[in-house]
């Protein structure tokens, strides 16, 4: 390590690249205010670069590079807007028969203003990041059925949830604490780990709700799950099905594999295991897929929403061993908001950190000046919760 002080040849191979990257940057769609700010910094730089002024070029380091996080947080938010605004567009078209007249023009309303800011670039990061939150609870508005639901007449609302049976074996609209899940035969597979996988809808009528999964977990094999569901032993039962809204928690744990049993098996014993005599339970994803399509394994919660967001999801806090875990066919089914139905206690135990979500954020130096994204160092970021909470802590940035 030789220290080089304010030697212009160092100080300008770090400096270079630098700005040639934020010049690079400039050729993408993002806030007019932030391209403005990547633009003097750049002409900053370009200068003390030209004048040989080893002091400012180093100045000029930690700005350019404040600058290309920042650039880089506002063209993703602008990237995401776009795609969001498009899938808003779709959906009008798509409900335009069947929504009510006041989503319609609501949804239009806002596609008209979004595509107009995205053409003028008039939106900060966080006023983009923000919109993408209305859009989808515009969306959601599109879907709602006309019908009024209650406990005597249930509404189905399963079309709020995206991609709610993995149709194209993918996971779009799932948000994974871990590598996604495996999906093949339209069903979703977790395999030895911890997991939490979830979807936040925005914008759903506060009442009571009914969500339900096909699923099941498997703990460390087929002999030790079928000797502890024989025992009554459900300890091992760490998977749970979960809604989350206004910071509250609904939880049950996932079936056993165990809990149901085909004699001869779906599918003649292939790919499947047999825990006593002529008796099975699926042993791959094509089999789970085919004891789904026979109805099994269903597992529900009550939850009431009581701020317009439900979380809804199937997480693994703790893993007991090689545990094995399918799931598929979400269902979300609404009983209004006069229901009778008590809502479902948190089996976890556990208070849901990765299922409350960060509305916002916000960033600052450890001097208090505020930041349009982290720099380099120790930054303090100030987070709004969809449970209505606030959370600031200490983030080191390499």
């Amino acid at each position: 390590l030789v220290y080089k002080g304010f030697d212009t040849e160092a100080v300008e191979a770090v400096l270079k690249p630098l700005v040639e990257e934020a010049v690079a940057l400039t050729e993408n769609v993002m806030p007019a205010t932030e391209l403005d700010a990547i633009a003097k910094v750049v002409e900053t730089a370009e200068a003390a670069i030209e004048d040989g002024d080893g002091e400012a070029m180093f100045d000029c380091i930690t700005e350019v590079r404040t600058a290309i996080e920042s650039a880089k947080v506002a063209i993703k938010a602008y990237e995401d807007l776009s795609a969001a605004s498009e899938q808003l567009s779709i959906e009008i078209s798509a409900y335009s028969t069947t929504a009510t007249v006041e989503a319609l023009n609501a949804a239009t309303t806002l596609s008209t203003e979004i595509e107009e800011a995205l053409g003028t670039c008039s939106y900060s990061a966080e006023e983009a990041i923000a919109k993408i939150d209305e859009i989808k609870a515009a969306i959601t508005a599109l879907k709602l059925p006309a019908e009024v639901a209650s406990d005597s007449n249930p509404v189905d609302m399963t079309s709020l949830i995206v991609n709610p049976s993995f149709d194209n074996d993918d996971n779009e609209g799932w948000t994974s604490t871990v590598a996604a899940a495996h999906q093949t035969y339209q069903n979703a597979e977790f395999y030895d780990k911890t997991f939490n996988m979830y979807q936040t809808i925005h914008g759903i009528p506060n009442g009571t709700y009914e969500v339900g999964v096909q699923g099941y977990k498997r703990e460390v094999n087929s002999s030790t799950a079928w000797t502890n569901y024989q025992a009554g032993d459900t300890s091992g039962l760490t998977a749970y099905l979960y809604a989350v809204s206004g910071g509250k928690q609904a939880a049950t744990p996932l079936a056993s594999i165990c809990s149901v049993t085909v004699e001869g098996g779906l599918n003649g014993g292939t790919e499947e295991s047999s825990v006593a005599n002529n008796v099975y339970i699926p042993n791959t994803m094509y089999t789970a897929s085919l004891y789904f399509a026979e109805g099994y394994y269903k597992n529900s919660i009550i939850v009431e929403v009581v701020d317009g967001t439900l979380t809804i999801g199937v997480k693994q806090d703790e893993k007991i061993g090689a545990d094995w875990i399918m799931f598929d066919n979400f269902t979300l089914i609404s009983y209004g908001t006069e229901s009778s139905k008590t809502p479902t206690g948190d089996a976890t135990g556990i208070e849901s950190v990765e299922s409350v979500e960060v509305l916002s954020s916000s960033y600052y130096t450890l001097g208090g000046a505020k930041v349009s994204a982290p720099v380099k160092g120790i930054n303090i970021v100030k987070s709004v919760l969809s449970n209505g909470k606030v959370k600031v802590q200490k983030v080191f940035v390499k």
